[in-house]
């Protein structure tokens, strides 16, 4: 796939000279780590794209959002901002990720059973979270579903996840401990047909579904996901376990950042023009709207759709 491609580790604050074009790469924290968004000196002026981020005041990896360099940029004077709009609707500001500690612990804490957890793979600050609330409850962590496998393990390789305090035990191994003694942290949180909680769900994989099982679904439905999602839910509580979702408690909080946090930005980068990005139509023109509220004429907010 990668053949002939030239692949090049950068970190954040680092230069790349691409033709006319010089592209600094600025720290933002988001659900999944190192992510960055793009500052591009252009011969017509800079332009700021965002990328997917949040200003998360407490990220558990300690890695804040550059509040420092957007502000610089502002003042120097930004030609053209990109933003992400997914949580645009949302008032307020995203809670920080530290703030699903207490319900992870809370459920987690009181299980008397086998604790089965679900999340995005990429979501390793999640992950590093309930490695960190079973260790404290005595149980042991079995990973189940290749991209959980894969994605954790690389972490613990890479040193994103520290778990000096965490043991692991195979698939095979779950059934060698007493219940209490064990969380599964596996894929599915998203009702995937393949993933290994849906399959749990429907008796089609070796892990069966028994009475006193909890399940804790730390993740909220990506919008037209909802029906496989529930679909799971509802199969899983036939089978008589305990099923705990975002709808009724604290498990998720989003990796975009709230209409505070937007409003934030723009005002840290005072951008001549602005295009929302990263949404469906309403948010595009419901970030719109909000900018226009910050002195940004409609007639400099752009609302593009991808190729114009």
């Amino acid at each position: 796939m990668f053949s002939g491609i030239s692949l090049r580790v950068i970190q954040p604050r680092q230069r790349v000279q691409m033709g006319c074009f010089n592209v600094e790469f600025l720290r933002v924290c988001h659900s999944i780590a190192d992510c960055v968004g793009l500052s591009i000196e252009t011969p017509v002026g800079n332009i700021i794209h965002t990328g997917d981020f949040k200003l998360d005041p407490t990220p558990i990896d300690g890695e804040l959002t550059d509040y420092y360099k957007f502000s610089e940029l502002g003042e120097k004077g930004v030609l053209l901002l990109m933003s992400d709009s997914t949580n645009v609707t949302r008032p307020g500001f995203t809670p920080s990720e530290r703030e699903v500690a207490p319900a992870l612990r809370n459920s987690i804490g009181t299980a008397t059973g086998r604790v089965v957890v679900t999340t995005f793979a990429s979501n390793i600050h999640r992950v590093q979270q309930i490695l960190n609330i079973s260790a404290k409850f005595n149980r042991k962590i079995a990973l189940v579903g290749r991209s959980m496998e894969r994605v954790t393990k690389k972490a613990l390789d890479m040193g994103y996840i520290r778990a000096e305090n965490v043991t692991f035990i195979k698939q095979s191994e779950i059934n060698h401990y007493r219940d209490n003694e064990v969380t599964i942290v596996t894929t599915g949180s998203q009702g995937e047909p393949m993933s290994a909680l849906t399959r749990i769900a429907s008796g089609n994989h070796k892990i069966e579904v028994k009475a006193g099982d909890t399940i804790i679904i730390s993740a909220v439905p990506i919008p037209g996901n909802e029906k496989m999602v529930f679909n799971t839910i509802n199969k899983l509580f036939a089978k008589g376990a305990e099923v705990i979702y975002e709808a009724h408690n604290h498990l998720h909080v989003s990796g975009h950042a709230s209409a505070e946090e937007l409003k934030m930005m723009i005002n840290l980068t005072k951008p001549k023009f602005f295009v929302p990005i990263h949404g469906e139509s309403r948010h595009l023109i419901h970030h719109c709207e909000l900018a226009q509220t910050l002195n940004i004429s409609s007639e400099n907010t752009f609302i593009l759709n991808n190729g114009d």
